[in-house]
């Protein structure tokens, strides 16, 4: 793949800085390339190449400060953008607007606001018109009917497929709209995709063609979806490209792109290659619910690979479950929940919570524990896991299964505060202050954009990792490259993969992936649960011969694959056997792995600590036991 040229250049002085750095990682989260000069340092001015960069540009982006208005070098790569005509988006961070630049209308932003949605609207007009004007492909369904299955399209997709596979998924997360990668476009975006070519243009109107697509599956789920088009099997892919969330899960995006042009490149799935319908979440949980319901009943999609908080998922749920349809999520989440219709690839609180506080009692000094997180049911599932075990290790008892082996240790919840989403971290940092005066431990549940703010103003406030150490579990290598690992370094997170495990099998995929992406990216946990889940799918649809949901559900059950993070093995409770790991943040931004498990470890979706849970297994390899029941006394509990 090559390289993308420029989409965007931002230009800034000193005092608006942090702000860039922010906003150019954030967009190019949103797979659009940007261009960024060293602005507030007068000597760029005589960098030779400023003309040339502005020049490959689609947008010019100011960010407009009191230091900005006097800066020569802001000045003069503003003349630039002027002279060749660039369309510029003037963005007023601080001090008064421009009156030079009035007529632009320029949109105004807070220095935790990257990018707003008044931003990303702008940008959507600007990357729109640029897109027609390039025509790397016609989006029209038109003109995808009337390109011929045979056309030789191999050297145009081998040399322009990355630039516009990024343009047009910029544009997918801009404007909100399904994408789907197959016939001339997807040829054009995937490169190696072969196969006929389909009328249809993923933005998906219920039509009469939609009838004819559900005919490909029964109301019991035994038919075979995904499967209308000749040639090729459509899943979905269903993440937050924009809102809060996008500076989390647009990364996964990549991954599960990268599985299915590797497993294309490979063959395919039942001779036919993979294609993918994507659809932005928008970081809002109704949303999510539309797609969903467009993905299953509109685009007929074999299963959808999606979510990332247990909002989103919570929301889309029983839709899966009512229409009898397959979910591929890929977070850690909370447990205390096992659905038929739900395949979960990242961790429960036995493989990532639990062991993280053991490891803390053991290793930290502090004694008190403080809980921060989002308002969601994360947070209330840790509040009961978190002061239930520190119950436990206090009084020394353990869990039936060993989860702790007990300790005399005075230990106690000092705290708890949950943020709604998109709200400000202030008052949150305060409570801590306030319940951990003389230092403390900080679980932290916090989500997307939140962790920004969040680590920001803990740095600004004077909590260092020395006193006031963070284990979090929900921010991983993406989000530090993005937050910046200057507030990150020595805090510390919980996760099954992380970028430095040492492996073949791991080098061989990040060296993959930053070939696909760039050598500047990093991968993550979350980003390899989502990798694995594509191929997990894949063994599951080839042993079955078909993608009928019980088929695949059924032929699930056992497949084992060679993770980045090692061999993960699904289970009959939906859930995957897994290592643990503890890192610490480095400040290069990633992690030193302080702690492993020797062995990877079964999941328990029903926690042992919680009372009403605890004894309770899951097992959908037995309809008569299904997603809760609680073992006879004499029967050994599988988790």
């Amino acid at each position: 793949m090559t390289e993308a040229q420029p989409a965007l250049f931002i230009s800034h002085a000193s005092d608006g800085k942090i702000y860039a750095n922010k906003l150019k990682a954030a967009l190019e989260a949103r797979e659009m390339s940007v261009q960024m000069a060293a602005s507030d340092d007068e000597s760029s001015l005589e960098a030779p190449d400023i003309e040339t960069q502005i020049g490959e540009c689609a947008t010019y982006l100011l960010v407009m400060t009191p230091e900005a208005k006097d800066s020569e070098a802001v000045t003069a790569e503003l003349a630039i953008a002027q002279k060749l005509a660039k369309p510029i988006l003037p963005i007023l961070l601080a001090g008064d607007p421009w009156p030079e630049l009035a007529t632009l209308e320029p949109v105004e932003t807070l220095n935790d606001e990257a990018p707003t949605e008044q931003i990303l609207q702008k940008l959507d007009d600007y990357l729109l018109a640029d897109l027609s004007a390039d025509k790397p492909a016609d989006l029209s369904a038109d003109s995808a009917a009337a390109t011929s299955p045979e056309a030789d399209l191999s050297k145009e997709a081998e040399t322009k497929s990355y630039p516009a596979r990024r343009k047009v998924l910029t544009w997918a997360a801009l404007a909100g709209g399904g994408l789907i990668a197959f016939g001339a476009l997807g040829q054009l975006l995937k490169g190696r995709q072969e196969g006929p070519i389909s009328e249809e243009d993923g933005r998906g109107d219920r039509s009469s063609a939609t009838d004819a697509n559900r005919t490909s599956q029964t109301a019991n789920g035994d038919g075979a979806p995904g499967m209308d088009e000749e040639g090729v099997i459509k899943i979905g892919l269903l993440h937050s490209l924009s809102g809060m969330m996008a500076i989390s899960e647009t990364a996964l995006v990549d991954a599960e792109e990268l599985a299915i042009e590797e497993i294309n490149a490979a063959g395919g799935v039942l001779g036919r290659q993979i294609v993918a319908v994507l659809e932005d979440g928008a970081s809002d949980w109704p949303t999510f619910t539309e797609k969903t319901e467009k993905l299953i009943e509109v685009n007929n999609v074999a299963a959808v690979f999606g979510c990332w908080t247990s909002a989103s998922r919570k929301a889309v749920l029983s839709l899966f479950e009512d229409k009898n349809h397959m979910l591929w999520y890929p977070l850690a989440y909370e447990g205390q929940e096992c659905s038929k219709n739900v395949f979960y690839t990242g961790a429960v609180p036995n493989q990532q919570l639990e062991p993280a506080i053991n490891w803390l009692l053991d290793n930290e000094k502090e004694n008190a524990f403080f809980l921060v997180g989002a308002e969601d049911d994360f947070f209330r599932a840790a509040s009961d896991i978190i002061q239930a075990q520190l119950k436990v290790k206090g009084t020394g008892e353990a869990t039936d299964e060993g989860a702790g082996e007990g300790s005399t240790k005075a230990t106690e919840l000092a705290g708890e505060v949950s943020v709604p989403f998109g709200r400000d971290v202030a008052k949150a940092i305060a409570q801590i202050k306030a319940d951990l005066p003389e230092g403390g431990i900080i679980i932290n549940t916090l989500h997307g954009d939140d962790n920004v703010a969040f680590f920001r103003q803990l740095k600004r406030d004077g909590l260092e990792p020395d006193k006031y150490p963070v284990m979090s579990v929900s921010m991983a290598e993406e989000e530090i490259r993005q937050i910046g690992p200057e507030f990150l370094t020595g805090h510390y997170a919980t996760w099954n993969y992380f970028q430095t495990v040492e492996s073949e099998t791991n080098d061989t995929w990040v060296a993959n992936f930053k070939s696909a992406y760039g050598e500047g990216r990093v991968t993550s946990d979350p980003m390899a649960a989502a990798y694995t889940a594509v191929y997990l799918w894949k063994q599951a649809v080839e042993a079955a011969g078909t993608t009928s949901i019980s088929a695949v559900r059924e032929a699930a059950y056992g497949q084992t694959f060679e993770a980045p993070g090692g061999t993960v093995t699904l289970q009959p409770n939906h859930h995957l056997t897994k290592p643990v790991r503890i890192g610490k943040i480095r400040e290069d931004g990633l992690f030193e792995i302080v702690w492993t498990t020797e062995e990877p470890i079964p999941p328990t979706p029903w926690n042992q600590y919680v009372a009403d849970t605890k004894g309770y297994v899951c097992d959908w390899s037995d309809n008569s036991k299904g997603g809760k029941y609680q073992p006879p006394a004499t029967e050994k509990a599988e988790p």
